[in-house]
């Protein structure tokens, strides 16, 4: 952050070549197809109240931002433990 803040003279460079990046490298139609044999690769494993609770305090501490969406992971797991 510090460099932009020094070269804020080069922001909008700045801002047109991440643009530029992201149009050429990160589109998500072309790299969302491997989504569906990910999934179907997944095999569904029994897990204990303990595992589960590890799983979160692993997502809390590496994913934060999904922390809030706890009762949806939860729902999902109850829902394909059936």
């Amino acid at each position: 952050m510090k460099h932009f803040i020094q070269n804020f003279e080069n922001l909008e460079r700045y801002k047109k070549a991440a643009r530029a990046h992201a149009i050429e490298n990160l589109d998500w139609f072309k790299n969302s197809k491997v989504i569906p044999d990910l999934v179907r690769s997944c095999k569904f494993r029994a897990a204990n109240e303990d595992l589960i609770r590890k799983a979160f305090v692993y997502d809390d501490r590496t994913l934060p931002m999904f922390s809030k969406f706890k009762l949806i992971y939860r729902l999902a797991y109850k829902f394909l433990k059936k």
